[in-house]
């Protein structure tokens, strides 16, 4: 998967989790870490770097989160991190 293609990947799947339930996005969060884990990545990627997170890591900090706040079943965190979509996604996902 291109960077692009990850990043719309990223962004569609953050959209649908927007519109259900936590005991329904079970496969929406593995289809997530199975695409960080194609890049060799997992949940938490990315966290405490000490350079300024630009471009595509955004993206896959981003896939990670997600993935990191299901696993501990974080759902106010869920809906903080989906409220920023844009912020860190852009308003379509072209960054």
């Amino acid at each position: 998967m291109t960077d692009k293609e990850f990043l719309l990947f990223v962004r569609c799947h953050a959209l649908e989790i927007e519109h259900h339930g936590p005991g329904s996005i079970s496969p929406i969060v593995e289809d997530l870490r199975e695409a960080l884990r194609a890049r060799g990545l997992g949940p938490g990627c990315h966290v405490g770097l000490p350079e300024k997170l630009t471009g595509i890591k955004i993206a896959e900090w981003y896939a990670g989160q997600i993935v990191d706040i299901s696993d501990s079943q974080g759902w106010f965190a869920m809906n903080t991190l989906l409220n920023c979509l844009d912020k860190f996604l852009g308003p379509e996902g072209n960054r």
